[in-house]
């Protein structure tokens, strides 16, 4: 798709991190940006991609890792299988809190 179209502008790229971003003719420089944890890109074109990092899959990616140490047949097919068949329950976990980056 070619970045003069701006048939796109918003993305969102999925992986052990995600980072949700839109082009932009020009950076975002106010200060409420930086507060908020996004940052400028510089994109093809000329164009800026303000951007903003976020916990993805990291989280699963650390526990399926773990659990396949006790369960070789363990796949995320089985896991997500296993998931919807649980009874419903709540559970909280902040994902962007430092201590939690590190239980994995």
């Amino acid at each position: 798709m070619s970045l003069d179209s701006r048939d796109w502008t918003r993305c969102l790229c999925t992986g052990t991190w995600f980072i949700l971003g839109m082009m932009r003719d020009r950076p975002l420089l106010d200060f409420r940006c930086y507060q908020n944890g996004f940052l400028n890109e510089i994109a093809a074109d000329g164009l800026t991609y303000l951007a903003h990092n976020m916990m993805g899959f990291y989280l699963l990616e650390g526990l399926v890792g773990r659990w396949k140490l006790t369960d070789s047949e363990l796949s995320y097919e089985v896991l997500m299988k296993e998931a919807a068949e649980s009874p419903e329950f709540f559970a909280l976990v902040e994902v962007n809190d430092s201590e939690t980056l590190f239980i994995i």
